[in-house]
C-alpha cells in the first residue's frame, strides 16, 4: 500500500515528499503521545501501522491508497513481492528434534489423540507433558497441577524435564515445544530448521509478537515473545539458558514469561511468518498461498484432522517413505 492522500498541510509536497513529512509528523505525535498503538500487543505489523498511520475519527490521518503492484504473490504486474522461503540444503533429521507436547487429563482422549493421529505418527521422540502419567499416550506427570490460564510454571517445568531427557540423546539439535492443539507439518519443519545450526548453538524460533511498545509509560520497557500456540522451536543450548526462567506465579503467560527472560538474558528470538498462532481461515488466503506454512493452531471447524491432511499430510508421508527406504 501506498500513503498518496493529501491534507492541507500537505499542499505542494511530492509523493515522496509527502510520505517523509507524514513520517516525521508521526514521529512527533507518538512522542507527544498524541498518537499511540491501540493495543499493548504487536501482533499483525502491516495492520497496526495501518491504525497508526489513519488514527482515528477525533484525530484522522491520511487515508492509505491500494496500489495492486505491491503483490502478496508474484505475479506479471508486480512492482514487488515478498521472496518465498528457500531450505537452506537438505531438511535436518527428524530424529534430530525432541517434541514436548504440553496437555492435561482432560485433553488426553482428545487432543492428544489427534496429535498422535495426526504429526506424531511421523516422529520418534514425542513425549507428552501432563498433570497425571498416562502410559497410553505416553503423558509423563510434571508435578505441576493444571491451570486455566497461562502455564508458566508447567511449561518451564516441561523445558527442564526435557533437557535431562534429551542430555542423554547426543543426536538431538532441537526441542520443540507444542501445545496439544498445535498442527504441524513435520517435514517442512525439519526444512526451516535447515537454516539454523541448533544444538549447542543457542536459537528460538516461531511466530513472534511484541508487548508493551505502543505505550509511552512502558518506553524502552517492551519485550518480544514467540507465541506458544503456533509452536516453539528450541536449540539445546536456547533450553540450558531457559529453563530456570522464574515465573511471577504458576498461571503466568508462558510464552510471555519466557520472551521477558530471553531479553534479560541477552536472547535474539529468530521471527518465521510459517509459524501461525491462529487457524487456516483465520488469514486471508494470499497471505497463506505466498509461503508453506509450518503450523496452524486452535481444533475448530474445519476439523483438526481435515487441517492437517489439506496443509500438511502429503509432505509428512513423503518423510516417511524416505525414512523406511534409509532404514531398509
Amino acid at each position: 500500500m501506498r500513503v498518496l492522500e493529501k491534507r492541507p498541510w500537505e499542499f505542494g509536497l511530492t509523493p515522496k515528499r509527502n510520505l517523509c513529512n507524514i513520517v516525521a509528523r508521526l514521529i512527533n505525535q507518538i512522542e507527544n503521545n498524541e498518537r499511540k498503538l491501540e493495543a499493548d500487543f504487536s501482533i499483525d505489523p502491516a495492520f497496526e501501522l495501518a491504525q497508526l498511520v489513519y488514527g482515528n475519527k477525533d484525530n484522522p490521518g491520511p487515508l492509505l491508497t491500494p496500489d495492486l503492484s505491491f503483490c502478496v504473490v508474484s505475479g506479471e504486474n508486480c512492482a514487488t513481492y515478498p521472496r518465498q522461503f528457500d531450505i537452506c540444503g537438505s531438511p535436518i533429521a527428524e530424529d534430530s528434534i525432541y517434541f514436548a507436547v504440553k496437555t492435561w487429563t482432560g485433553f488426553h482422549e482428545t487432543r492428544a489423540k489427534v496429535v498422535k493421529k495426526t504429526w506424531g505418527k511421523h516422529v520418534t521422540h514425542l513425549q507428552f507433558f501432563s498433570d497425571k502419567s498416562d502410559p497410553k499416550l505416553p503423558a509423563v506427570d510434571t508435578g505441576v497441577p493444571n491451570t486455566k490460564t497461562g502455564h508458566c510454571l508447567k511449561t518451564v517445568t516441561i523445558l527442564k524435564e526435557a533437557l535431562k531427557r534429551v542430555e542423554n540423546l547426543p543426536n538431538i539439535k532441537w526441542i520443540f515445544l507444542a501445545d496439544d492443539d498445535t498442527i504441524l507439518g513435520v517435514q517442512r519443519l525439519c526444512e526451516v530448521l535447515s537454516c539454523y545450526r541448533g544444538g549447542d548453538d543457542v536459537t528460538v524460533l516461531g511466530e513472534r509478537y511484541g508487548y508493551g511498545y505502543g505505550k509511552k509509560e512502558r518506553l524502552g520497557k517492551g519485550y518480544d515473545f514467540i507465541t506458544g500456540g503456533g509452536g516453539t522451536a528450541l536449540s539445546v543450548g536456547a533450553v540450558r539458558v531457559l529453563a530456570d526462567c522464574a515465573c511471577a506465579s504458576p498461571s503466568a503467560p508462558d510464552d510471555m514469561a519466557l520472551g521477558a527472560c530471553a531479553v534479560r538474558r541477552g536472547l535474539a528470538l529468530a521471527h518465521s511468518p510459517l509459524f501461525h498462532q491462529a487457524r487456516p481461515q483465520d488469514y486471508p488466503r494470499e497471505v497463506l498461498a505466498r509461503d508453506r506454512p509450518v503450523t496452524f493452531h486452535r481444533h475448530s471447524s474445519p476439523e483438526p484432522l481435515r487441517v492437517y491432511a489439506t496443509w500438511f499430510q502429503h509432505d509428512d508421508l513423503a518423510l516417511k517413505r524416505r525414512r523406511n527406504k534409509d532404514e531398509l
